[in-house]
């Protein structure tokens, strides 16, 4: 701190401002700043100038000399006071050149850092923005010190980008986002670090590691699909060692399924004698990042003994770190069983060679000298050649595209000291080929040099005649698609492009199956008119959809004839997409044929039946008419006759008396009997008053005869009503009634009937015992099936629901034009 006079020469100076300018306070003392050399002179006139102005300065940056010419980076402040009543002025100089220095050593840094780096305040204003996230952003990075980044940059408002921005900001933990940019093609990674109140943000380009990253994706998938079918045992660890992936031969060689092969818990198959010997070197070969190579047994979960190889080889990445190991497991058990056979003595050997067949042979590279084992002669063909003309004999028998691949095989095995196995063909001497396993290993010396090479050779010509078997197979299958009656195709379930189609399809269509596969327009070109857009978008959306999907359309063939098919189709799908569509097309046009005749004939049946129903009830009203009329006025004769007698006899003996009022009352029962009969044949009232009269008539007529709650809702107007749907409607009713009372044992029935757009509805509702609509036929669904019939002869829709304790429901909807 300093204090000057008006004037602005130096009356006082403490101690820590002389030790900062190195000066002694007698050189101060009485001078200004500008001649103690502590200020610029052109920057001195502006201090004053602002001074004049405000009597204050706060903060502001400068630079001052020392007596020694260093020049020191400080923050300047002063302001006019009043001291022994004379105007002073107060002067704070406060060192900032390390704080200085370390901003500049941290923006020469920030600036020379591929990453693009950016620094935003609590109001999203940038403070600072280095050279490489002004080229990624195509800003001048000087340009953007105290622009807000979202007025900057607008469709980031809404973006992960700010969400991301926002979470740091407000619960202070560090966020890292990847974000991939459209226009650019270019994946960022921004890595946001809060402080009090702002933020730092680091973002690169790794758009190349994103590549590598689906390289590695699609190398993984192809990797899996060689290995999955592989002959030997695959697997693979991570880089301590641990299994993680086992291919489908490796799990038959162990029994294990995929989860007990992870890890390290297959080691428990590996035999006991075995088994420490084996983790032991297999931990000591992952440390020193080793390729492993070892023989031993296992003991599969059925309990039999396999001899194996393992072999793995480090996968190794970024310049030498070991990502893990690849390997296989091969079943060596044969070869095994057949070294041991050739210790014993050597026609075991023979034999066992013989019946595994496999031969033994050695090469020295010393002396190049060739012995093979007696099968192995058998094996190649070459019995009776000598050991001197064994090896050229033996190279001319390998099929020549196989030859050099074996030289190279060698040639490797020699220099890097390793074993191999090499699967090749031979010539045989009636033209066929065989093929041959080939296992191998080095023969060192005692200083560790290759010095031969010793193996077997296994004849696997009858696993090869498998794999022709199963190719035989997929023939068959294919001519099996062929020969049925269905069409048999795929399609891409993107572009809708068949890829394959069976042949059967030009004898269904006539068109030749290379039209389908070349032009993808082809099949919805061929759909009748009538049918194309519908069968093309409903295609399209159960596909999006995922959907299985069978329906029937029809499709134009060759020679001009509609063909009706019916298409069932399975859509496949992988990540949640659609990829590929299979399906069948079965011809159905015979079927569709058939159907028309039926419906024709369907149709013939519902006339003549309702024609009968029509006859039937014309003789119910002539019987009716004639019961009423006849009987009627017969009985109201003979009534008349007994009133007569009564005047003319029987007066005085009151049990003649009695009789004639019985005969009367008989009489007069009978006559009511045969108005029910008539009324129930034919109620007339339905003919006189109309349908709705002779509905409530049958209420009233089921409620006094069942004594039960009923709950009737008409709003039906039944003027110009079809006389023929009247009476259906009465008989419906009446059926429905007529079921409840025999077999409901209800309660209460709610009833009603309404007209809706030129449809009658009629519901039936009883709160009865109920009844299984699934059972077969009894007397209460008879009467059910006589409704249906009713109906469908109306050309209406009857609905019929009823669980056991649970009531009955009729809904019935007659057209009424």
């Amino acid at each position: 701190m300093a204090i000057t006079n008006d004037d602005h020469i130096v009356t006082n100076m403490n101690d820590h401002l002389l030790g900062l300018m190195k000066l002694e306070r007698k050189q101060v003392i009485g001078k200004t700043g500008i001649e103690l050399g502590l200020f610029h002179e052109e920057f001195a006139p502006g201090i004053w100038e602002d001074l004049s102005k405000n009597e204050k300065l706060q903060n502001r940056e400068i630079s001052i000399k020392t007596k020694a010419g260093e020049e020191i980076d400080c923050l300047f402040s002063t302001e006019k006071l009043e001291l022994e009543n004379k105007k002073s002025w107060l002067i704070t100089i406060v060192d900032v050149s390390k704080r200085k220095k370390a901003e500049k050593e941290l923006a020469d840094v920030y600036n020379r850092v591929t990453d693009g780096f950016v620094a935003l305040d609590k109001n999203w204003n940038y403070t600072y923005v280095n050279k490489s996230a002004g080229i990624m952003m195509a800003r001048d990075p000087a340009q953007m010190i105290g622009k807000n980044v979202w007025v900057e940059f607008p469709h980031l408002v809404g973006s992960d980008i700010q969400m991301a921005y926002y979470r740091a900001m407000e619960k202070h933990e560090m966020v890292n986002l990847e974000q991939y940019f459209p226009p650019q093609n270019i994946w960022f990674l921004h890595m946001i670090y809060p402080s009090a109140d702002a933020l730092s943000v680091f973002f690169k380009d790794i758009s190349f590691r994103k590549q590598d990253e689906q390289k590695v994706a699609e190398s993984e998938l192809r990797f899996r699909t060689l290995t999955k079918s592989a002959p030997v045992g695959i697997f693979e660890t991570d880089a301590l060692g641990l299994t993680t992936y086992v291919n489908e031969t490796w799990m038959e060689f162990t029994g294990l399924s995929f989860e007990e092969s992870i890890g390290d818990k297959w080691m428990r198959i590996i035999h006991p004698d075995d088994r420490e010997m084996q983790v032991i070197n297999w931990k000591r070969k992952i440390k020193s990042a080793e390729v492993s190579s070892s023989e031993y047994r296992i003991i599969d979960k059925q309990g039999k003994l396999r001899w194996v190889i393992g072999k793995a080889i480090p996968i190794i990445i970024n310049g030498g770190e070991i990502a893990g190991y690849i390997g296989t497991i091969s079943d060596v058990t044969g070869h095994k069983q057949a070294m041991e056979l050739l210790q014993k003595n050597e026609e075991t050997l023979n034999k066992a060679q013989h019946i595994a067949k496999i031969g033994s042979w050695e090469f020295s590279l010393i002396t190049g000298e060739l012995t093979w084992s007696k099968e192995l002669y058998r094996i190649f063909e070459l019995e009776g050649h000598s050991a001197e003309t064994l090896y050229e004999a033996y190279r001319k028998k390998y099929h020549p595209e196989d030859l050099q691949k074996l030289d190279e095989i060698i040639s490797q095995a020699i220099e890097r000291a390793t074993g191999y196995t090499y699967e090749h063909r031979i010539m045989c001497n009636d033209g066929s080929i065989k093929y041959i396993l080939g296992i191998a290993e080095v023969i060192l010396d005692a200083a560790g040099k290759v010095i031969g090479l010793k193996g077997t050779g296994q004849d696997i010509t009858e696993s090869k005649k498998y794999e022709i078997e199963i190719l035989q197979a997929h023939q068959k299958i294919d001519t099996l698609i062929n020969t049925i009656e269905g069409i048999v195709w795929e399609a891409d379930a993107q572009t809708f492009q068949f890829t394959y189609i069976s042949k059967k399809v030009e004898d269904v269509l006539g068109y030749p199956a290379h039209q389908w596969l070349t032009d993808h327009q082809f099949w919805a070109n061929h759909i009748h008119p009538d049918d194309r857009k519908m069968t093309v978008d409903y295609c399209v959306t159960c596909t999006r959809e995922k959907r299985q999907h069978d329906f029937e359309y029809r499709m134009l063939a060759k020679d001009g004839t509609v063909v009706w098919l019916r298409d069932i189709v399975t859509v496949i799908v992988e990540n949640d997409e659609p990829i590929q569509l299979r399906g069948v097309m079965i011809n159905i046009t015979e079927k569709k044929k058939a159907e028309v005749i039926l419906n024709e004939r369907t149709e013939e049946l519902r006339e003549l039946a309702t024609h009968l129903q029509n006859v039937r009830e014309d003789e119910r009203m002539n019987i009716a008419r004639e019961i009423h009329d006849e009987l009627g006025q017969q009985l109201t004769g003979l009534k008349m006759d007994i009133a007569w007698l009564m005047k003319k006899t029987g007066k005085g003996d009151a049990v003649i008396e009695t009789k004639f009022n019985d005969t009367l009352k008989l009489v007069d029962a009978t006559v009511r009997t045969i108005r029910r009969i008539s009324t129930e044949l034919r109620p007339s009232i339905i003919d006189d008053l109309g349908l709705n009269a002779a509905l409530e008539w049958l209420m009233a007529e089921f409620k006094d005869r069942l004594r039960i709650e009923m709950v009737y809702d008409n709003s039906f107007d039944d003027h110009n009503v079809d006389p023929n749907i009247s009476i259906g409607l009465f008989r419906i009713l009446q059926e429905s009634l007529n079921n409840i009372a025999k077999h409901a044992n209800a309660n209460k029935v709610e009833i009603k009937i309404e007209k809706q757009n030129s449809v009658v509805h009629l519901s039936v509702h009883d709160d009865g015992i109920g009844f299984d609509t699934n059972t077969k036929p009894t007397g209460l669904t008879f009467g059910v099936l006589g409704i249906r019939e009713r109906v469908n002869r109306m050309k209406g829709d009857c609905m019929i629901t009823s669980d056991p304790g649970r009531g009955t429901k009729i809904e019935v909807k007659i057209p009424l034009q």
